[in-house]
């Protein structure tokens, strides 16, 4: 078994070793009542696992039993190579749901915890292998497997952080009852000091994570009271695509919270999110557009929006081909409008045609938001003058006739307010 382990670390061996009938004994040898003869023709049988045609033959031969059993031998050593073994077999996800049904899971699950580094990176990396599929994932947790994982969250191995956050990841986007559990089980704080990991991978992984977690509403509040702003915020200005549109995602989820509107924006959260408003990435900007509408509903940030130079880019988006963009974008501004000052610079900035244009869009929610904006610009005297010149009555008395309520109800509001201007009443009741 020795001489073979050594024959087998060579490519062209793997095939000639099994070709030449070597794989029924190294299976009967894993069960071998001595020690090492066992951990040998377990080295073996690793290497010969690598091979995919190897894979299919290994589970032919009845190898997964003795396999899981060797993870619970005495040995780490043979731990290891079984833990390495298995890994390598459950690239194949067909292969890797016969291993979870022959009970890999919970010796693979008790691993985590050993003393052993190699033991534990291996046991990670084969539970990480598992993971993607969904009927794995809920076994997992079922067995156990989260408070073993968020404890390697903590570990200063960062091949065991990148094992850990890439299964507490695929864990998290299963379902929201794993997300809250990610938090019960004291994940958010080791996760939050990883995004400044300076391994790209651990901290990609965990700012995903985050960002999974972040769809929870009560996540939401304590991701940003353990004190997530500034990691997250920085990574806005990170040059990793997956790190900046995870970072963004996890912010625009958390500005649904009212009192983290206020905490996005005292922490430096505006400059860089009005920033990403002209991303390539459709992605980020879309999560953007979002976080600042969002943003936009606390009356102290509208002033900031515009201040900081927020305006101009919403207005740009408005001529997106993405309706979600323009929806977007037109209830940012509408926000900005309950400000008297916004009301004058959103005109100034050229906002007036695209919101008017957009009262003809075929998406009522758009429309309502268009409505809603024009509304807020209508309450300066000046821009009632204005809006009536470009064109905006005849499209708003169309939009009564609208059977939303919420398109009936902005236009109404809109129109009322225009006609405290006694020329544009006329042209209200004859447009």
């Amino acid at each position: 078994a020795g001489c073979l382990y050594s024959l087998s670390v060579l490519a062209e061996n793997k095939l000639n070793i099994v070709q030449e009938g070597g794989l029924a004994p190294l299976v009967g040898l894993l069960a071998s009542p001595n020690p090492e003869v066992a951990k040998q023709a377990c080295g073996c049988v690793r290497n010969l696992a690598v091979s995919p045609v190897n894979k299919e033959k290994l589970l032919h031969e009845n190898g997964l039993p003795p396999l899981i059993n060797l993870l619970e031998s005495d040995d780490p050593k043979t731990q290891e190579l079984a833990a390495s073994a298995l890994r390598n077999l459950a690239v194949n996800d067909a292969i890797g749901l016969r291993m979870v049904d022959a009970g890999a899971l919970i010796p693979l699950i008790d691993l985590l915890t050993s003393q052993d580094k190699k033991v534990v990176e291996q046991s990670a990396m084969c539970l990480r292998n598992l993971s993607p599929l969904q009927s794995n994932c809920e076994r997992m947790v079922e067995e156990g497997i989260m408070g073993p994982l968020v404890s390697l969250l903590r570990s200063r191995d960062e091949k065991i952080q990148e094992q850990a956050t890439a299964i507490v990841n695929t864990l998290s986007m299963a379902n929201a009852e794993n997300k809250a559990l990610v938090v019960e089980e004291g994940g958010l704080t080791p996760l939050i000091n990883l995004l400044r990991s300076t391994n790209k991978r651990v901290q990609e992984e965990s700012c995903i994570t985050l960002r999974n977690i972040s769809a929870n509403t009560d996540n939401q509040v304590k991701i940003v009271q353990r004190g997530a702003l500034p990691a997250l915020i920085g990574l806005l200005h990170s040059s990793n695509a997956k790190l900046q549109e995870a970072a963004t995602i996890t912010l625009r989820n958390c500005s649904m919270n009212s009192e983290n509107e206020v905490r996005i924006v005292q922490e430096g959260g505006l400059p860089p999110l009005i920033a990403l408003l002209r991303s390539a990435d459709s992605k980020i900007q879309a999560s953007a557009v979002i976080a600042i509408r969002n943003l936009s509903s606390n009356s102290t940030n509208q002033v900031k929006i515009s201040q900081e130079g927020g305006i101009p880019p919403l207005i740009g988006l408005l001529r997106s081909f993405d309706p979600k963009m323009q929806e977007q974008a037109c209830a940012a501004l509408r926000y900005c409008a309950e400000n008297a000052d916004n009301q004058v610079n959103i005109v100034q900035d050229g906002g007036l045609p695209p919101i008017i244009g957009l009262l003809r869009s075929g998406d009522h929610k758009i429309q309502a938001q268009a409505a809603g904006a024009i509304r807020n610009l209508a309450l300066n005297v000046e821009n009632k003058v204005r809006i009536a010149q470009e064109g905006a009555i005849q499209p708003l008395v169309s939009l009564l006739c609208f059977s939303n309520d919420d398109v009936d109800e902005q236009a109404a509001g809109a129109l009322w307010n225009l006609s405290m201007n006694s020329d544009n009443r006329i042209r209200v009741v004859q447009p």
